[in-house]
């Protein structure tokens, strides 16, 4: 079965969540960073960041970053 790279990059964040490497109420890195860190675009990120609200990992405050809700 084929996974997608957003896929990855959304399971890699939950692991680094559930490690303590962002805490709960953190900010996450910028899009731009994290597309660094992971050598892809925003778009990805953006679509695993996505995927990450839709599962209540984390929210999407506008304007201000991505935050952790839960650990």
């Amino acid at each position: 079965m084929v996974k997608y790279l957003y896929v990855e990059i959304a399971e890699a964040l939950r692991d680094d969540i559930q490690k303590g490497v962002y805490g709960i109420h953190q900010k996450l890195p910028s899009e731009t960073d994290l597309a660094n860190q992971f050598s892809t675009t925003r778009l990805t990120i953006r679509k695993a960041i996505d995927l990450l609200v839709k599962q209540h990992v984390v929210v999407r405050d506008r304007n201000r970053g991505t935050y952790v809700l839960a650990t």
